[in-house]
């Protein structure tokens, strides 16, 4: 049962607005906001929109994945040299993982894992694995081959609440225990990026914030001001925080 409780567009005020011509951004539990350029340098900015650091590797390619759950331990993937870079709240490098000592060649997702390990998705075995900071294969699991009858290919990956939420931008969610063991799959179709607050997936369809609740199977809808085609967009806090050609926006319920 889906229940929609719409809230309208002028219920959003502007917080702040960068221009910027980043390809991806995110934001931390504190609400530091992070950008990846299209030119491959991150840069951090506090919740007031104060540049903090900047951070580019230039060995490795541009970066296809950022996880900033914890901001002590950030994580970043190049999936073109199968490196990750783990930098701390400065972004100062803390390490780097070369995932090709594990054969680990297509590597496409990276997501920090509650007990100080990291999820990978390997594209060519179907699977995710928790690794180790010793590249160790913790756990793993089943081929998604055989998990699903539908070509299940994962674009974004984040852990909350003790599950590893995975979307294909297609098909839906799966949910998989810190096991790598799969748990459920909720059927929102076309949810690439989304964001999880206990039992809440956040995410945008439509020009509208959406809310679905995992526990009760629930939606609630929010509309959104009129904005062009955004190229990202994360709710946390009680921000939206959209990126499109022009910039990155922060608004905030009234």
């Amino acid at each position: 049962m889906f229940i929609l409780l719409p809230v309208k567009a002028d219920e959003w005020h502007v917080n702040m607005f960068l221009e910027t011509n980043a390809v991806i951004a995110k934001v931390d539990a504190i609400g530091n906001i992070y950008l990846i350029t299209n030119e491959g340098t991150l840069i951090k900015y506090n919740r007031e929109g104060k540049e903090i650091a900047d951070f580019r590797e230039r060995r490795f390619g541009k970066p296809g994945s950022l996880d900033v759950t914890n901001p002590m331990k950030i994580y970043l993937l190049y999936p073109e040299y199968s490196r990750v870079v783990v930098l701390d709240n400065m972004l100062n490098t803390k390490g780097v993982f070369d995932l090709n000592q594990r054969r680990l060649n297509t590597i496409t997702n990276v997501a920090f894992s509650v007990d100080n390990n990291f999820w990978v998705y390997d594209k060519t075995e179907r699977q995710v694995k928790k690794l180790s900071d010793n590249l160790e294969v913790l756990h793993e699991s089943d081929d998604f081959r055989m998990l699903f009858n539908f070509d299940f290919d994962p674009v974004f990956m984040i852990e909350r609440n003790n599950l590893l939420h995975i979307s294909d931008g297609r098909n839906g969610i799966a949910l998989f225990d810190l096991f790598g063991s799969f748990s459920k799959f909720i059927p929102l179709e076309s949810v690439s990026e989304f964001s999880v607050d206990k039992n809440w997936i956040y995410y945008i369809e439509s020009n509208s914030l959406k809310a679905y609740n995992t526990r009760l199977m629930i939606e609630e809808s929010s509309e959104l001001p009129n904005t062009e085609e955004y190229i990202s967009a994360v709710f946390k806090n009680n921000q939206l925080v959209v990126l499109t050609s022009k910039g990155l926006t922060l608004y905030q319920k009234r």
